[in-house]
């Protein structure tokens, strides 16, 4: 068995003479039906380096894919009444010529005109082919047929060439008249080429502009030039010059420009008396290309290295569209690994020799239109039905058809077999047309009741026993000899019924839900369809045998059939290469088969989950049909009623068929961004530039049939977009300078692709790369840091002078209050010592002595700095209080309190702050006692504020009594003391931001005192 092989060239190979190619097995395609080329007159036709097909028509210039047609109209200037030329070059650039006065090119699917140097008249170009980066053609004089000039092209501009001394001395810029045959059809990789006329050939390289002769060959048989035209032909591939006599002769000549060894060749060896009609040369860019001679009725293919015998002859009938079609029609005939075998006639336009085993065979006699399938029995007979004139075809399996009508029928909608020659027959509608048991053609009415007015399926269960299925209910009927007997289910709006044998279950289902009846009744909603990856059921088919559930459905706009599990949803999709659309779905003998547009399609069925490979049967580019209306299934064939008749197609039985891999077609992806066009294949890297952040997908596809649908999906997203065209605008958040990947999926009406992964990169701009990012970062970091550290040597130099200043003037108000403080405390203090000695307690004046010396010291040293702790602050406090204990003979008591929240010894307040207000306290307050008084002294810590407390509180007679009391020289000391609290307190805030606050509370009677609350809101924490 054959797989189906499109469009691939039929090599024999040649020991000896070359075998003849019949066609055999091959089919013919034909470009210009269904809308496709513009015209039957085929010039020139080329396959591009993408792998696109070009053709020339006077109409203008085609572009083929495989799915459309691409028109170019001709460009002002070009003539269209000439064979144009059709010329790939090197760079890719699609050369036009005509009869005109101007020569063009089409690149990037825009026309671009040459300029013309210095050639001013009309010219007609020929034989184009490449020269270093350019072209190379020759142009005969229009109004001297007999005289040529060879050009070449350079950056967009064609010149001529002129002919150096040592060739022609006195040709000047053009070949003579003697010269008169077509010099130049090829250039070798030697740039190398021949020139001949009726004595010799010469083989001539261009060298700085000019034609040098290398070599001059004579030519022996000079009679045979007597019988030539004109016009005769010359081919030239390689070192070989391939001279073609004159159309009727059979023979052309030989020449090596190499080892100047000549040779005649008579292909009348070949085919007989035919002569030659045309020579063709493919004209590619590949270093072998072939040449073809074409006579009546054969086309021999010659290999240029050894051109004595052919490689390949081919029968003209293998191609031949119209019987008026004869090898002088022909005017291009090569072949392509991709395209198969190509031919452009001047009758029948272009045709494609497609290289496939066509299993579709037209019945012919087989005349039914508008019949429907309604059953049959199993490889007997089937059943077709015209309800528009209720005529019932009854086929057998020879194909043979008979036709019975019954008018008294309403419709038929279902029959199944009940017996050898009887069956159950049922239309759509039971009130018009009722349950019939018909025998020898021949419909009883049945004793069955009316049971719907809809029927959707019926089907035989056991040997008397029907189940039918409507809009609403199914039932299930058992035939009694007095009538029937039925029992009626909800169905709940199913279309269809399929009976599981091996669970004895019925699944009745629509678009969105399945209901099993049966020994375990279930209910698959939507959502758990979706769970099958489908939105929609078309069709469940169920394999009787292993188990197996087949179902046909749709997600959005993609068909699919998957096998599945409804237990566990365990799925696979099926084919997923061929779409599913429109598609009909059946199981005969084990094997599941597909038949849809895009052919037919058979599978076996091994076990449960498991089938063989496929074997399909292509309906390449609607060949045969389009659309598929019904399919029966009997006698081991498909018969398929179609737009296009009725086919049969012969189901396969080797099962060693059933092993291999089914063909698959080639296709080429093609891209387009910023005026590149590059073919890409899997795991493709594409450079994206970000001024054109567009990209345009195209896909040439030989087998290509309907409308072309792109889809593609970014990572890591799961979810397919389908593109509203062929272009894709890249998003905005694909950030330049990172790779992303990307999947792409390609549909058309039969056809879908597997994914193809690429990878998108955004070429970023120079500030955009990673290391010119790095060096700007750099750079851009050094200049701050500098103008950083500028600022900041600046600032802490400009702060500095300020600092300094500001301790300086601090430091020098400080020693101004600590300077006066200082003297009062000691005056005090030493009045207390003069108290003692008075008195005459010298042991208590000497240990007041002693106590004042170490308080002394301390605070001496407390005031050379700002801050004390408020630890040292206490233990002062202790000292002072005791010496004042002892001057005052022990007129009051004290006790010092402080948070067990406060670091003592970390946190520190304004040195000689508290001193002064506790001198006041004694000293004002405690001191004109009648009874012994009390001095607290509180350090509290507030959380929320950070702040620190000292609350200085004595019940002393209070500052109304004390300023009462006191004498001249008190009241003196008492305003002292106070404006240097106030002053020491200005200084701090001022430049410390301290925050110091001080309240001072008289108690009210009965209560007497004073307490004075001190708030530092910022006090200093050592680190």
């Amino acid at each position: 068995m054959k797989y189906i092989r499109l469009l691939i060239v039929f090599i024999v190979v040649v020991a000896g003479d070359a075998k003849e190619a019949r066609g055999q097995g091959k089919f013919k395609y034909n470009f210009n039906s269904e809308n496709g080329l513009p015209s039957n007159h085929v010039y020139n036709i080329i396959e591009d380096k993408f792998g696109y097909l070009w053709f020339t028509t006077p109409k203008g210039i085609v572009k083929y894919s495989g799915y459309d047609f691409r028109f170019f109209g001709l460009p002002d200037g070009l003539s269209t009444e000439d064979n144009w030329e059709l010329f790939e070059d090197k760079k890719g650039r699609i050369w036009l010529g005509s009869n005109s006065e101007e020569i063009g090119y089409l690149y990037h699917n825009s026309y671009h005109k040459a300029i013309l140097e210095n050639i001013s008249t009309e010219i007609f170009p020929q034989h184009m082919h490449s020269f270093n980066n350019g072209i190379m053609f020759c142009s005969p004089f229009i109004n001297k047929t007999t005289s040529y000039q060879i050009c070449i092209e350079e950056n967009d501009t064609i010149r001529k060439l002129n002919f150096a001394e040592n060739l022609i001395p006195s040709a000047g810029s053009t070949i003579p008249a003697y010269m008169r045959h077509y010099p130049l059809p090829y250039i070798s990789e030697r740039n190398q080429f021949g020139l001949i006329d009726n004595k010799f050939v010469y083989a001539c390289t261009i060298q700085k502009n000019k034609i040098i002769l290398q070599k001059k060959i004579s030519i022996r048989d000079t009679t045979f030039f007597k019988k030539v035209y004109s016009y005769p032909y010359i081919t030239i591939c390689d070192i070989t010059l391939f001279y073609q006599y004159t159309p009727k002769i059979a023979m052309f000549y030989v020449v090596n420009l190499t080892n100047g060894i000549t040779s005649t060749v008579n292909i009348e060896n070949f085919v007989g008396k035919e002569k030659i009609e045309h020579v063709y040369l493919e004209k590619t860019l590949k270093k072998q290309n072939y040449f073809y001679i074409i006579t009546k009725n054969k086309i021999l293919k010659f290999d240029p290295d050894s051109p004595l015998h052919p490689k390949q002859i081919f029968n003209i009938d293998s191609f031949r569209q119209s019987p008026e079609m004869y090898g002088s029609d022909i005017k291009v005939f090569f072949q392509s690994t991709f395209w198969g075998s190509i031919i452009g006639s001047n009758t029948t336009g272009a045709d494609a020799l497609l290289h496939f085993e066509n299993h579709f065979k037209k019945e012919k006699q087989l005349k039914l239109p508008d019949f429907k399938y309604v059953g049959a029995i199993a490889d007997v007979s089937a059943f077709w039905w015209n309800n528009s004139n209720s005529t019932l075809a009854q086929i057998d399996s020879n194909l043979n058809v008979k036709f019975s009508t019954h008018k008294n029928i309403g419709a038929i909608a279902s029959i199944l077999p009940y017996a050898k020659d009887t069956f159950y027959a049922v239309g759509p509608d039971l009130h018009s047309t009722q349950w019939f048991l018909t025998k020898l053609n021949r419909f009883i009415p049945s004793n069955i009741d009316t049971i719907s007015k809809t029927i959707h399926k019926i089907f035989r269960r056991g040997k008397d026993q029907l189940v039918i299925l409507d809009t609403r209910y199914y039932y299930d009927l058992k035939f009694t000899p007095n009538g029937t007997r039925r029992n009626q289910t909800d169905a709940g709006k199913y279309f269809d019924m399929v009976y599981d044998s091996l669970s004895e279950s019925y699944l009745a289902y629509n678009a969105f839900k399945i209901s099993v009846h049966g020994i375990h009744d279930s209910i698959f909603s939507r959502s758990q369809i979706h769970k099958l990856e489908l939105e929609r059921i078309d069709r469940i088919i169920v394999d009787n045998k292993y188990g197996n559930i087949f179902i046909k459905g749709s997600t959005g706009n993609e068909f699919k059939l998957i096998s599945c599990n409804l237990k566990t949803f365990f799925h696979v999709e099926l084919f997923h290469n061929y779409n599913m659309k429109g598609a009909e779905v059946s199981i005969y003998n084990n094997t599941l088969i597909v038949a849809g547009r895009f052919g037919v399609l058979f599978c076996k069925i091994l076990g449960l989950n498991k089938l063989s490979n496929p074997i399909v049967y292509e309906n390449i580019k609607n060949i045969n049909y389009k659309n598929i209306y019904d399919v029966q299934v009997s006698w081991n064939k498909l018969l398929l009623n179609t737009d296009k008749g009725f086919y049969t197609v012969t189901i396969p039985s080797d099962s060693a068929d059933y092993c291999q891999k089914p063909a698959r077609h080639d296709f080429k992806i093609i891209l387009q961004n910023n005026n590149n066009i590059h073919p890409i294949s899997a795991n493709d890297t594409i450079i994206v530039d970000q001024h054109d952040n567009r990209i345009q997908f195209d896909i040439i596809n030989a087998a290509g049939n309907g409308k072309l649908q792109f889809f593609y999906k970014l990572a890591p997203s799961h979810d397919w977009n389908q593109l509203n065209s062929n272009e894709l605008t890249l998003p905005r958040e694909m950030r330049p300078g990172v790779y992303y990947k990307m999947l792409l999926k390609f549909n058309d009406d039969i056809w879908k692709s597997n994914a193809t992964e690429l990878t998108i990169y955004i070429t970023p701009y120079w500030w955009q790369t990673l290391f010119q990012n790095v060096l700007f970062w750099i750079v851009v970091s050094i200049i701050f840091i500098s103008i950083i550290i500028s600022i900041v040597v600046i600032t802490k130099r400009s702060v500095n002078a300020k600092n300094e200043k500001k301790t300086l003037q601090q430091e020098m108000e400080l020693k101004s209050v600590y300077s006066q403080i200082n003297p009062h405390f000691i005056f005090n203090t030493l009045n207390t010592a003069l108290y003692f000695i008075k008195k005459r307690k010298v042991d208590e004046a000497y240990d007041h002595v002693s106590k004042f010396s170490k308080l002394l010291r301390a605070y001496i040293k407390s005031s050379r700095s700002k801050y004390i702790s408020i630890g040292d602050e206490v233990n002062n406090l202790n000292n002072y209080i005791q010496l004042q204990q002892t001057r005052f003979e022990d007129k009051f008591t004290y006790e010092i309190i402080v948070d067990d929240d406060i670091d003592i010894s970390r946190t520190k307040i304004p040195a000689l702050l508290l001193q002064p207000i506790v001198e006041n306290a004694i000293d004002h307050g405690l001191f004109h006692k009648n009874t012994v008084g009390h001095l607290k002294i509180e350090f509290k810590k507030i959380p929320l504020s950070n702040e620190i407390q000292c609350v200085v509180d004595d019940n002393g007679i209070g500052r109304k009594e004390g300023k009462i009391l006191s004498a001249g020289s008190l009241v003196k000391a008492e305003s002292y003391g106070d404006s240097l609290i106030k002053d020491l307190v200005t200084i701090f805030n001022k430049y410390e931001n301290s925050g110091i606050n001080i309240q001072y509370f008289d108690k009210e009677a009965p209560e007497t005192g004073t307490t004075v609350l001190i708030a530092i809101k910022n006090p200093y924490h050592e680190k």
